[in-house]
């Protein structure tokens, strides 16, 4: 363990650099319809890449729990952090769409060790009974960075137009990337090669823990209306293509339901807290998510309704992630939590993968209202899996 003011200055810094990741992703979610009509696409290719960018992303978050006993952790999150940096700068300067698209998907390996690395730290560096207070903080500092970025894109892209914004956002993924390599304290001071045959054992005997396959499978399926792969880029898609409202309103509501991504892990988390229990609260988040993407659908061009809606959603679905990161550091042994971290983003990504390519299809030919209805069937029957996730201690 580090020592009581080490673990909080790490903690600090590792979220800073967790929230510049989420700038990247939030930032996206807005650029993109920009891009669409500069570069001429339509939803099916937009969802291609959004499943591609998610797909590398998840694929590589598997194979950290191996790479890690070889390489500093603190190497793979600050080193993730810089590639960030770069590929939004790289992005900015694109010329066509597959370049854009190359560079975004880029930008994904670069996010890729994030969460399963800087949660194994986290993991580390505090004792269990701080440890879900200690990963949602991390947690939150990511969605702070889902708040930031659609306040500076809504007010500043009309001005500057989307490359000089991408190019700005790049610039602190190169600072925190740096601090992380420098100054972030990593337990593991020895790097050791002789370790894969360890790492891969402790892989299958994650794998063959069914709680924990369980809660993957929760977790997959909730990808389908995940916060920030899923809600973060369709509604703002839906208010300004469908609903057809100006880029500032946009912006605004699309803050409205980031603001959320900030607010409900810090409350769920202490409700959890509270009631020595994390599934307790995660089922009726997701509940009430679904509530509430049930409104904003049934809600059409009604502003009041739009608003209740993104506020039902966005005090509720963002505390789902953050209470299953909790819950499996807690169900998980401590030699197989690198692993089990692993598998648990992979599974996360690789899904969410597959649902972005689904949805683009989906939008394309059936339109928002069917996009809507599935990822509400996302949170229903997510909720009903992770009921059956039993809790330890």
């Amino acid at each position: 363990m580090a020592t009581a003011g080490k673990k909080w200055w790490n903690l600090f810094l590792v979220s800073a650099a967790h929230a510049e990741t989420h700038v990247q992703t939030s930032a996206y979610s807005l650029i993109y319809i920009y891009v669409m009509r500069y570069f001429g696409i339509d939803y099916a290719q937009l969802g291609l890449l959004i499943g591609a960018a998610n797909f590398v992303s998840g694929l590589l978050q598997g194979i950290y729990g191996w790479l890690s006993s070889s390489i500093k952790r603190k190497y793979l999150c600050g080193g993730g952090n810089i590639i960030v940096g770069l590929t939004m700068m790289g992005s900015a300067l694109s010329s066509s769409f597959p370049l854009f698209s190359f560079f975004r998907v880029a930008g994904a390996v670069g996010s890729s060790p994030q969460h399963p690395v800087a949660s194994s730290l986290i993991a580390d560096w505090f004792e269990k009974r701080e440890r879900g207070r200690a990963l949602t903080i991390h947690t939150t500092a990511g969605n702070v960075g889902t708040v930031a970025a659609p306040l500076l894109v809504g007010f500043t892209v009309n001005f500057l137009g989307w490359r000089d914004v991408l190019l700005v956002l790049g610039i602190p993924g190169l600072l925190f990337g740096v601090l992380v390599m420098l100054m972030a304290y990593d337990i593991r001071a020895t790097i050791s090669f002789k370790s894969s045959s360890a790492s891969i054992k402790r892989y299958a005997d994650v794998l063959r823990d069914p709680n924990l396959l369980r809660l993957y499978a929760a977790r997959a399926v909730i990808a389908g209306g995940r916060g920030l792969g899923v809600a973060l880029v369709y509604i703002p898609l839906y208010l300004a293509n469908v609903l057809h409202l100006s880029s500032v309103l946009v912006g605004e509501l699309y803050t409205l339901l980031a603001v959320g991504s900030v607010i409900s892990p810090l409350l769920g988390s202490h409700i959890a807290d509270y009631l020595g229990k994390r599934k307790i609260v995660i089922v009726p988040s997701l509940l009430i998510s679904a509530a509430g993407t049930i409104t904003l659908t049934l809600s059409g061009a009604d502003l009041a309704g739009v608003i209740v809606g993104l506020v039902l959603i966005g005090t509720f679905l963002f505390s789902e992630g953050p209470l299953s990161q909790a819950m499996l550091s807690d169900i998980v042994k401590d030699e197989l939590r690198d692993a089990g971290f692993s598998v648990y983003y992979t599974s996360n990504y690789v899904s969410g993968s597959a649902w972005g390519t689904a949805l683009g299809f989906i939008v394309s030919y059936f339109g928002f209202t069917t996009l809507f209805w599935v990822m509400t069937a996302s949170y229903l029957v997510g909720a009903a899996i992770i009921s059956t996730v039993a809790e330890r201690g």
